[in-house]
Formats: C-alpha cells, sequence, structure tokens
C-alpha cells in the first residue's frame, strides 16, 4: 500500500509534537515502518534490541549537542516494555570505531556530533548501494550487518568483507564517483546516509579527522587482503574459524560483544558466499565447529567457547585490524589481547 506511506509519515511527525514523551513509541514504530526519517526535522528516539542500537535521531545543529538545549540522553520507562527506548546519537558507535584505532580530541567529536544525516530501515537482503550507482553520501552502518559483495556470471555472489555498526563502508565514494560492488542487508538494517558535502566541508578544519578517515580506509584494505588470503590459503574449517575471530574483535571494539557472546545474522548462504565454499559445505564445517565444543551458534546468537583454539585453528592474528594498543575506557580490548606470547594468538581476547 505505497499510497498510505506519505500519510502514515507526515501523521507521525504530528502526532509527534505536542506530546513527546507520550508518544515516542509509536512515532518511533511509524517512521520505522515507513521507511525513511528525513532526521534533521526533529529528535527521535533510538530501539535497543538484541544488544545493538537502533538510532533514528537528528543531526546537532551547529555548535550544539545532538539533544534539545539543556538534555541528556536518558532511557525512557515504558508501560509493560521495561525499558526499552533509548535517546542517543547517531554518530556515537562511528565514534567508537574511530577511536579503536586513533585518537580523536574533543573538537573531532564535535565535528562529528554535527553531522547532518537521514536514516533509512532496510529488510533482509536489500541493496544499500549497488554496483554502478554513482553516491553522493556516505552511509553510517547504525544497527544489522552488510555485505560489500560483487555478482560474477550474473548469478553468482561473492562477498568480500561485512560490515558492523559503527563503520562507513563506502567512505572511498568521496573520491571514487562511481560504485564497483554492491553493499547489501543481512537481516533487518539501519543506515545513516551523511552527505558528502559535509565531509568536504569538515575535513580541511580537522586535520586529525582527516587522519582518522583516511586510516579508516587503508584498514579497510588491510581486510582485504586478509580476507584474500583466507579464502585462497586456507581450508574450508579455517576460512570460517577466522571469519568469526575477525568480527568478534570487531563488535568489540563497538560494544556489542556481551563476554564471549555476540549477535550474528548471517545465514549459512552467506557464511559460504565470504569463504568461497558451497552452503552444504559451510554447514558441515559450522556442526564439526560446534561439535568440538569451540563454538555455540543459536539462531543469530554466537558463542565462542574456546577463544584460544578457535584463533589457532583459523590461524588468526588481529594485527591487520590495526587496534590501538591503548584503547580509550569505553573499549574493552586491552594490551595483554593484543600481543600474545605467540604470533597466532596476537590480538586475541581471553574468554
Amino acid at each position: 500500500m505505497p499510497r498510505w506511506r506519505p500519510v502514515r509519515r507526515w501523521l507521525a511527525v504530528a502526532v509527534y509534537i505536542p506530546m513527546p514523551r507520550l508518544t515516542i513509541w509509536p512515532t518511533a514504530y511509524a517512521l520505522f515502518h515507513t521507511g525513511y526519517v528525513p532526521v534533521r526535522s526533529f529528535w527521535n528516539a533510538g530501539s535497543y534490541l538484541s544488544g545493538t542500537a537502533l538510532s533514528l535521531e537528528h543531526s546537532a545543529r551547529k555548535g550544539q549537542s545532538g539533544h534539545p538545549e539543556g538534555s541528556t540522553p536518558k532511557t525512557l520507562e515504558l508501560p509493560g516494555k521495561g525499558k526499552l527506548m533509548q535517546s542517543g546519537h547517531p554518530y556515537t558507535k562511528f565514534v567508537r570505531r574511530l577511536e579503536s584505532i586513533v585518537e580523536l580530541s574533543s573538537e573531532d567529536i564535535r565535528l562529528l556530533s554535527e553531522m547532518p544525516t537521514s536514516v533509512r530501515s532496510y529488510d533482509t537482503d536489500q541493496d544499500v548501494v549497488r554496483e554502478g550507482d554513482t553516491p553522493t553520501q556516505c552511509c553510517l552502518l547504525l544497527d544489522g550487518f552488510l555485505a560489500r559483495n560483487k555478482i560474477a556470471k550474473g548469478s553468482t555472489r561473492q562477498i568480500v568483507s561485512f560490515h558492523v555498526p559503527g563503520d562507513i563502508p563506502d567512505l572511498h565514494s568521496l573520491h571514487l564517483g562511481r560504485m564497483d560492488h554492491n553493499l547489501t542487508s543481512l537481516g533487518p538494517t539501519v543506515v545513516a546516509f551523511i552527505p558528502h558535502s559535509y565531509f568536504h566541508e569538515v575535513l580541511p578544519r580537522s586535520q586529525q579527522l582527516t587522519h582518522a578517515l583516511w586510516r579508516e580506509t587503508l584498514v579497510d584494505a588491510a581486510i582485504f587482503r586478509e580476507w584474500v588470503v583466507n579464502v585462497g590459503a586456507r581450508d574450508a574449517i579455517a576460512r570460517v574459524a577466522h571469519v568469526l575471530c575477525e568480527l568478534k574483535l570487531r563488535l568489540q571494539a563497538v560494544g556489542l560483544v556481551n563476554g564471549a557472546m555476540f549477535t550474528l545474522p548471517c545465514r549459512q548462504t552467506d557464511i559460504a558466499d565470504a569463504v568461497g565454499i558451497t552452503a552444504v559445505h559451510a554447514n558441515r564445517v559450522i556442526q564439526e565447529l560446534r561439535g568440538n565444543g569451540l563454538i555455540q551458534w543459536e539462531g543469530k546468537t554466537v558463542t565462542i567457547h574456546q577463544w584460544d583454539e578457535l584463533a589457532q585453528l583459523g590461524d588468526f592474528s588481529a594485527d591487520y585490524l590495526h587496534l590501538r594498543k591503548e584503547e580509550p575506557g569505553s573499549l574493552r580490548i586491552t594490551q595483554q589481547e593484543l600481543s600474545g606470547e605467540r604470533l597466532h594468538m596476537r590480538g586475541l581476547p581471553t574468554t
């Protein structure tokens, strides 16, 4: 019923304005259901589901925080629901991602807080950006997972990287005008779009922020190199083990790991396309990892029981992720975790 989408969208705005505290949940739901949110127009809220943040928020007015003057992010009690809704900033995980590789100043964080964003939600297997597109904005992943992929021979998909909340997977589009691959959602996904014009205006004002984003693209390139080695030089079970180790560290860097457990919406076909094997083979490999007691994979939740053994099996070293050796207090990747005694143990968290 496409004709109802504009009606629902404007009705949600109209209801929201006079009674913001009473209607924040139905408003957020209505906006999410429409599929597109012009976020600069009003203050919205985020829904924290399955341990990941679903952020639907506006960009801050210049020189101010991301909330109305005098207010701070707060948890809202919902009748019969508990503490489900929480306000926040769309740039929060992006800042945490950058701080996992470089140090940002308070001025850099302030500049990031002024990002003009619009937020859009996607269902499973929807293309956020397609090969051949000429984007004028970058996408910041707020919730869910994205797969960078190419289609060979018209039908065969090869996933060349996964992306987690806090990533801007198409940052290169600032300088490369045409996309040469697809970015596709894995499960329900929320993305904030940032105009290229914002980066062109802000980056000349901050050498450190320019350095951080340049370093981010270099880390992406390092991940690509490691994935080539993973597919070309390791056997099937090592490939899957390696990908699981990488995803845990990357999710941990943005605060999305609970002990040894994290959310992974990938299907076995997605894992198969990422490591270059068939779905049937991927199923056998995952069952073997389970049977050996290395992991537990139930639904969308993965728990790594034997990190050292899994890392050794996957020939995993975190060097290519280039995580900082001294992390901010908000990050739980310690110096000891980044420098083990054995070569293949470097970067492995203790679980």
